[in-house]
């Protein structure tokens, strides 16, 4: 097993073991080689997922096997009728959820989200739960599905009044309208998000690298870079979010993709290689792999082939054809290739690209201009 690799921590089957070991926290987290606080972040689920060489270390410390402490099979863990309110607040407050969906795990996500709609379920939960089911299929490439339940989420926040939940549904169909190419419903949704920004809680980073990949696909680069350097300072590097470091990732990217046209190549790589740093720290491999890209891009821009070859390439070989970065890297290796005067690889590719991708879509767009 990987123990760089997390899991899903089962947070009942630790406080058991706790309680029958008649451990201490303090002890417990010393000998582990966590703070305390982290600990209990573990305990409480605000930290759902722990990497498998701290649960291996718990379970040593605990005189347990070390499958006991990995919820495998959350969907069954939360099936009763009587854990329904409990799984309704654990997806609600999002930690769970965001580790289950950039771990690939979709398909539970989407269930257990499912798993928990009944008749008596507030409208401002179902808004939340409809915008999470679209950014589901979002990352699944089913954009017409992500739009559906973004519109439904929508009207529930319409009829709760909530601008919070207003903003956050506006801005699921500010991105499914983005990769549909279509930028004038996509600007006239922002502008919507905008006006409401205030109320924008934990999506503004989010809000703000959605806008710089608006201005960047329309050619608006300063713009792109602005709204790239918002996104940049809503983002600590030391952040514990992980959906901070995605961000923190995404806005040195996409203002390393801005500047490099504007003439300045190397604040382009460096920016593009922290971004890489960021990743990596993060560990997660979509993260990784994206960063790569980024940075094959503009090493191909600066002249530098060979490493951009390589840096393509990995990302390349890493990123399964089911994972919604694939056609961004796809496009990205296509530019390196161009680069590199390797024009017999340039058919396969676009026709690969083809199979992930609709003719309208923006990595489609990039890979024919």
């Amino acid at each position: 097993m990987n123990t760089l690799k997390t899991e899903i921590l089962n947070r009942s089957q630790l406080q058991q073991l706790i309680t029958e070991r008649n451990v201490k926290h303090s002890w417990l987290a010393s000998v582990i080689g966590v703070s305390e606080k982290s600990l209990t972040r573990w305990i409480n689920g605000a930290t759902p997922s722990v990497k498998v060489n701290n649960l291996k270390k718990l379970a040593e410390a605990l005189d347990c096997e070390l499958e006991a402490l990995i919820l495998s099979t959350e969907a069954e863990t939360y099936s009763s009728e009587k854990n329904r309110d409990l799984l309704v607040n654990e997806l609600h407050n999002d930690s769970l959820l965001y580790n289950l969906l950039i771990s690939s795990k979709l398909k539970l996500a989407i269930s257990l989200i499912k798993s928990t709609f009944h008749s008596g379920m507030p409208n401002a939960i179902m808004a939340s739960f409809y915008t999470k089911l679209g950014y589901a299929h979002v990352i699944q490439r089913q954009q017409k599905s992500a739009k559906k339940f973004f519109l439904k989420a929508q009207q529930k926040a319409f009829n709760t009044g909530n601008q919070e939940l207003l903003f956050s549904t506006g801005l699921g169909l500010a991105i499914t309208y983005l990769f549909d190419f279509d930028f004038e419903k996509c600007r006239t949704t922002l502008d919507t998000c905008e006006q409401l920004i205030e109320h924008s809680g934990k999506e503004k980073a989010h809000f703000h690298s959605t806008n710089a990949l608006y201005y960047l696909s329309t050619g608006q680069l300063e713009c792109a870079v602005n709204s790239a350097d918002a996104c940049i300072r809503e983002c600590s590097p030391d952040s514990p979010a992980i959906e901070k470091q995605l961000f923190l990732c995404t806005g040195l990217q996409l203002k390393g993709a801005a500047i490099l046209p504007l003439g300045d190549g190397n604040t382009a790589r460096d920016l593009c290689r922290e971004s890489l740093q960021v990743a990596e720290m993060s560990g997660y491999s979509r993260c990784i792999n994206v960063a790569k890209s980024y940075l094959a891009a503009i090493e191909a821009a600066n002249g530098q082939i060979e490493l951009a070859e390589v840096l393509s390439s990995e990302a390349l070989q890493s990123t399964s054809d089911n994972d919604i970065s694939i056609a961004s890297i796809l496009c990205i290796h296509l530019y390196v290739q161009i680069r590199n005067g390797c024009e017999d690889k340039l058919l396969d590719l676009l026709e690969q690209l083809a199979t992930v991708t609709p003719k309208n879509s923006l990595p489609m767009a990039y890979a024919h201009y």
